[in-house]
């Protein structure tokens, strides 16, 4: 303890002592004069000196006079303790309260408040320890605002390479598709800036042209999901020209996503659906790699079928077999090739949009063209998941068979997680 704690707390103690004397003065006199009234009242005899009563009326009065000095010290006495005390307390109380006032400074963002120090040494040793404080959180405030500085202008050069990525990734797969004797509409939407879903459209060469239509889904989104989805629709474009069936395509792709897939993607895999049309013939042929199978609805009937059978993934097997499935067509028909991010886009209560309510809305294809059916799904989806924006990626590809075999310019939408283009 210093000199000024001492000195502040030592004129305290001392005031306090000579308020308790003169209290204890002034109440021995009291008890002294209170002691002569009663024995003079108790053996008036006692007293032979004097006229009778005299000597005890002349005590009583001094002791009297004596009793009111003695109040009028302790008063003085304790006014003065009072005061000492107050200042005593003041000198420790007055600089906390400045200290209290730089922590509320502080606290209400002043972060250039300090401490004045007092001259009291252990309020000074308070203020210095404040001080060093603030200035250590001011040193803090200035590393992290460089380190937001810098997050920042990372984040704006990753979301410049995200809008190029996206660029290149639009003009590969957004794009009008067109194949003769079909009239075409595709749709791709990404849940981000980028996506995992994508379609193509393959023109198949003569003596009996068609084309071969793909929707492919690569698991988990963003960059890496496209990356896996740049590769595996460049894989995919070989194979369909070259492949003598969808299940011969989809087993050239797996081959090559298994040459290409490291140990560090062990755990991704592509979902994919390939569709063959021949329209001058009428043949249809279908296989699925893990995606929903396609719908072909019927424009004679009005029945919807489902067409494909599963098969495994591709990516995460070494030589899986998908299944062919062989089918006819007629002009009219039209087959849908979709990914799960549509049947099992989600409303807000969470229920899934699910096949069947797929199948209520195509079920009146019949009163539309291809890109209107196009359209009518897009509305029932967006209606019931109530959101702009999807939560995961949802590819729509519809073909429908022509009555000429001469070649058909689609109808396409290109839209992308931020808007229509």
């Amino acid at each position: 303890m210093r000199i000024h704690t001492r000195i502040a707390l030592g004129i305290s103690l001392l005031g306090l002592l000579a308020a308790g004397g003169s209290l204890y003065a002034w109440l021995a006199v009291d008890e002294a004069a209170h002691a002569v009234v009663t024995l003079t009242e108790g053996s008036p005899a006692a007293i032979t000196s004097g006229p009778p009563g005299r000597v005890e009326r002349e005590s009583l009065a001094h002791l009297r006079a004596l009793q009111a000095r003695a109040a009028r010290y302790a008063g003085v006495t304790c006014m003065i303790a009072a005061l000492l005390w107050l200042a005593g307390v003041r000198t420790v109380l007055s600089p906390l309260r400045r200290l209290f006032g730089v922590a509320r400074r502080v606290s209400e963002g002043d972060r250039l408040a300090r401490a004045a120090l007092t001259g009291v040494y252990e309020i000074d040793e308070l203020g210095r320890g404040l001080n060093r404080m603030l200035d250590i959180l001011e040193e803090k405030a200035a590393e992290q605002a460089f380190v937001l500085a810098s997050l920042q202008r990372n984040a704006r050069e990753t979301q410049r390479q995200l809008r190029l990525a996206q660029t290149v990734q639009k003009s590969m797969v957004w794009r009008a598709p067109e194949a003769p004797g079909l009239a075409l509409f595709a749709h791709l939407q990404a849940a981000r800036m980028i996506g995992g879903d994508f379609y193509d459209v393959q023109c198949l060469p003569e003596p009996q042209p068609g084309a071969a239509l793909i929707v492919g889904d690569v698991s988990g989104s963003g960059i890496p999901a496209a990356l896996v989805m740049i590769l595996s629709m460049a894989l995919a474009r070989e194979a369909m020209r070259h492949a003598p069936d969808p299940s011969n395509a989809l087993e050239r792709v797996n081959r090559s996503l298994r040459e290409h897939f490291s140990v560090e993607m062990s755990e991704t895999f592509v979902t994919a659906a390939i569709v063959e049309i021949r329209p001058a013939t009428g043949k249809l042929r279908v296989a699925c790699a893990g995606n929903e199978p396609p719908m072909l609805w019927r424009r004679r009937s009005g029945a919807i079928e489902s067409v494909g059978r599963p098969g495994f993934f591709l990516g995460p097997f070494d030589s899986p077999t998908y299944p062919l499935v062989e089918s006819t067509v007629e002009p009219g028909d039209r087959v849908l090739l979709f990914s799960d991010g549509l049947t099992e886009s989600r409303s807000p209560s969470g229920e899934l949009f699910g096949r069947e309510r797929l199948e209520e809305v195509v079920g009146d294809a019949g009163r539309f063209d291809v890109e209107g059916l196009g359209r009518r799904i897009l509305d029932a989806l967006g209606a019931f998941s109530q959101t702009p924006v999807p939560r995961d990626d949802v590819a729509l590809l519809i073909a429908e068979v022509m009555p000429t075999a001469h070649p058909t310019k689609s109808q396409s939408t290109r839209e992308m997680a931020n808007g229509r283009k």
